[in-house]
């Protein structure tokens, strides 16, 4: 079974061919990461997301040999392409120098794009058989989490899917196995329906650098506070499990104990 149609397993495929002939590593990131990880039939998504790991200076080498493969790119946003299949492909260069700034400024339209969080994009990458005989680098759900939360926290007017694919993650985290019944849950008291969000925030505290852990905790500070955009952009955005109100705030509340390690 695949999480992706098609057209964009085809333009995976091909990218993986293009890149790997450049030495440069390919990730799945965005809502196709998360339907890597999650079954989700209401979250639609349009497009693939992918990191590469090269440099502005040699995206342009990327960019010919695509074009001669018949990939457009559309002009005001540099990094979204167009395959000839009709696959629509978002291209975020994301090589070393680009991620030790922390952001990407496109050359031609100015856009500014932030990285924070991809030094774990290619580190942490797992491989997985996205269709028969097709396997793919993906992130695992946490850095998918600390990304998705920097996005929001970026431009949260425009990021509605991000809250709610965050809140989703927060539901269904470790949903599968063991973990959700094991000793520290136990001994932190946090409920099942809240082990998810508490684990997440264990599993993130040991993941984030000091700036990346700031940010995170600004998040939380940001949709725990009704007062804030932030919030009522969250507590508005869909779920599939019809979360709503004091249930949001639990979830909220279990996840900020897991990153500080407290109990709920």
């Amino acid at each position: 079974m695949t999480w992706l149609p098609g057209e964009q397993l085809a333009a995976l495929t091909t990218l993986q061919a293009v890149c790997g002939r450049q030495g440069a590593t390919v990730v799945i990131i965005g809502a196709a990461a998360y339907h890597a990880w999650f079954d989700d039939p209401g979250r639609h998504t349009e497009d693939v997301d992918v990191a590469v790991a090269i440099n502005l200076g040699e995206f342009e080498r990327l960019a010919q040999a695509l074009a001669g493969l018949g990939w457009r790119q559309e002009l005001r946003r540099e990094h979204r392409w167009i395959t000839p299949e009709g696959a629509r492909v978002d291209l975020l260069p994301a090589g070393d120098q680009l991620r030790s700034a922390g952001r990407i400024e496109w050359p031609r339209s100015g856009m500014v794009m932030g990285l924070v969080g991809f030094e774990h994009v290619f580190s942490r990458a797992v491989t997985r058989e996205a269709a028969p005989g097709i396997v793919v680098r993906v992130i695992p759900v946490p850095v998918l989490a600390l990304l998705k939360i920097a996005a929001f926290l970026e431009s949260p007017y425009t990021r509605g899917k991000d809250a709610q694919d965050i809140h989703s993650i927060f539901d269904r985290y470790e949903d599968h196995g063991d973990r959700r019944f094991s000793s520290e849950v136990y001994d932190a008291g946090v409920d099942y329906e809240r082990a998810g969000a508490w684990l997440l925030g264990r599993d993130l505290a040991a993941l984030c650098s000091p700036s990346e852990a700031d940010l995170v905790a600004r998040f939380v500070s940001k949709v725990a506070d009704e007062s804030t955009p932030e919030a009522m952009i969250y507590a508005r955005a869909p779920s599939p499990f019809e979360y709503r109100g004091e249930a949001r705030r639990t979830m909220i509340a279990a996840f900020a104990a897991g990153l500080s390690g407290s109990p709920v």
